[in-house]
């Protein structure tokens, strides 16, 4: 298309479009400058057109921006960021529906992200023993004030519990 239509293509000239960058759009999106925004967009674009797609932008861009806190493997935190990273890999695996027929052809994928969860669990595990004895449990504090007798206290707790418990509401 560009080679057909340069005119199209360029910044700034007779094509109508502003001598501007896509880095500096966004900036001006980032910082909510509608009036530098608008002017940054073509010449034919009415005024009424430019704040359309200024709000569409800028809607998009505020429910979509994930702030992404990242841990060393020394902090605390790191174990939870870990287990949110885990969370979005089998999401992610679960989205390929690779054990379905019509997912087959996925398999390779998802036994490459199921590889990729594997080690994040070891190195989940391996931070956990490291601030173990540090770290007071719930089970402990449940039994040291008395609210640890209840019908399932010695059956397993995990994730996978969990994640079934969830699954019986699809």
């Amino acid at each position: 298309m560009g080679a057909d239509f340069p005119d199209r293509f360029t910044r700034g000239g007779e094509s109508g479009t502003m001598d501007i960058s896509g880095t500096k759009m966004r900036e001006y999106l980032s910082n909510n400058d509608m009036i530098n925004f608008m002017e940054g967009l073509p010449t034919w674009m009415d005024n009424a057109t430019k704040q359309n797609y200024y709000q569409t932008l800028l809607a998009g861009n505020t429910e979509n921006i994930l702030e992404i806190k990242r841990y060393n493997r020394n902090d605390e935190g790191y174990g939870s960021y870990l287990e949110e990273i885990m969370n979005e890999l089998q999401h992610i695996k679960k989205e390929y529906a690779s054990r379905t027929k019509a997912g087959k052809k996925y398999r390779l994928e998802a036994n490459k992200i199921q590889g990729a969860y594997t080690e994040i669990r070891k190195l989940k595990r391996k931070h956990e023993k490291q601030y173990e004895n540090q770290m007071l449990s719930e089970r402990l504090i449940r039994n040291a004030t008395g609210y640890d007798n209840y019908k399932d206290k010695d059956k397993e707790f995990n994730r996978d519990n969990v994640r079934d418990f969830f699954d019986k509401f699809k």
